[in-house]
């Protein structure tokens, strides 16, 4: 009797961290400890069109969502995908124009904007640096959570596939600083978890 009240026990546990595994996304950046994680499933909710099946993870810095700070706007995310994407910069371009105008007219539909039907759309170049995987790039898009107008990003794009785990990444590092601002030699180290070998 004991044996069987032991070994549902045991089963019992299993299945509550397998459902606590399954709830709770494992990270994948590495980031410094005060920027908020936020893990997302694709498909996105907000940009469905973006039909990959993987996940993303997005860190905030903690002056993300402060109009008075020099890191507003200031994050990063990567997608992590189980198929090859073949980004290149136009197609980057193209794949965060329609992430923009999703999240922004998601935003603003739920903060009842009455002029989230008609909000200025996204406007994104990018160009491939010298290393391959590598993209830098602009974004000029209308910011619906905070100030409700125009901003503009500056943003650093790498691509690559890690052997080890057999799967595409992403990162992409955003912030209206200039390159040559210290909020990117914070945004530079997040980087995967994963070390991967070339």
């Amino acid at each position: 009797m004991r044996i069987g009240v032991f070994f549902l026990a045991i089963l019992l546990t299993t299945i509550l961290v397998k459902a606590q595994s399954k709830e709770t996304p494992i990270p994948i950046l590495n980031a410094p400890d005060d920027w908020r994680t936020e893990i997302i499933p694709f498909p996105l909710e907000f940009a469905p069109e973006i039909n990959f099946v993987g996940t993303e993870d997005i860190r905030f810095s903690p002056g993300w969502a402060k109009t008075d700070s020099e890191a507003f706007w200031t994050y990063a995310f990567i997608w992590y995908l189980d198929e090859d994407p073949k980004l290149n910069a136009e197609k980057i371009a193209e794949l965060l124009v329609v992430y923009f105008d999703g999240l922004m007219h998601n935003v603003a539909l739920n903060g009842k904007d009455p002029d989230a039907v008609n909000l200025q759309k996204t406007v994104a170049l990018f160009i491939d640096k010298e290393e391959k995987g590598d993209f830098i790039g602009k974004i000029s898009v209308y910011d619906a959570f905070f100030t409700k107008k125009t901003i503009v990003l500056n943003v650093k794009a790498n691509h690559s596939f890690c052997e080890q785990t057999r799967k595409y990444s992403t990162i992409f590092h955003l912030s209206q600083q200039r390159y040559d601002h210290n909020i990117w030699n914070t945004l530079n180290t997040i980087q995967l978890k994963q070390l991967c070998s070339d």
